[in-house]
């Protein structure tokens, strides 16, 4: 079997302040509720210019679990790179 080589290939774009370490543990934490085996997983986020990167498991049930876990950071994510200064606490604004 052949192993999907994403992981390494964009850690090697992203230097240690460009990855989202939290949103990586996040996809982790919410897999590990279900499969075992996800503290295994080699996902990568990171910021690239003004690009989110997420290195989405490869199953579709995966990704869809894990996209779900993400969608509602996404958009305050994106204001952050692109610099926009709201707290990030949704209580403060």
């Amino acid at each position: 079997m052949e192993r999907n080589h994403w992981s390494k290939a964009l850690s090697l774009i992203f230097t240690s302040w460009d990855e989202v370490l939290g949103i990586a543990e996040a996809m982790r934490a919410e897999s590990l509720k279900r499969v075992p085996a996800a503290m295994l997983s080699r996902a990568v986020v990171g910021i690239r210019g003004k690009t989110l990167i997420i290195n989405l498991p490869g199953s579709p049930g995966g990704a869809t679990e894990n996209l779900a876990v993400l969608l509602p950071a996404i958009p305050h994510a994106v204001e952050k790179i692109h610099g926009e200064g709201r707290d990030c606490d949704p209580q403060v604004r």
